[in-house]
């Protein structure tokens, strides 16, 4: 695995009350690390997980609820609209972060 699974992301209490929850999903830590450092720079944004490909991301998802994926759409084995599918079809809304 190339990024952050469940165990190693922020824990949902440790994110800004309100705050709304990011999951970053990219086959290139680069990438990802500057979303990371544009997004810690938005009050009331806070990355909770990050995922080097799909299936992580379909983990996280489930794990984390967050309220928003930013998903890269190419990307080695799962890509990010497979992804993006399985995560749509899974079970309800995002719990609530209040």
């Amino acid at each position: 695995m190339t990024g952050r699974t469940a165990d190693t992301a922020v824990a949902p209490e440790a994110a800004s009350v309100g705050a709304v929850r990011v999951v970053l999903t990219d086959d290139q830590p680069l990438v990802r690390a500057a979303l990371r450092m544009v997004i810690a720079e938005v009050p009331d944004l806070d990355v909770v997980g990050e995922a080097g490909n799909g299936a992580e991301a379909v983990e996280l998802a489930a794990a984390l609820r967050p309220d928003v994926i930013v998903m890269d759409l190419r990307m080695p084995g799962m890509d990010g609209i497979e992804a993006t599918r399985t995560i749509m079809a899974g079970p309800g809304p995002p719990a609530s972060s209040s």
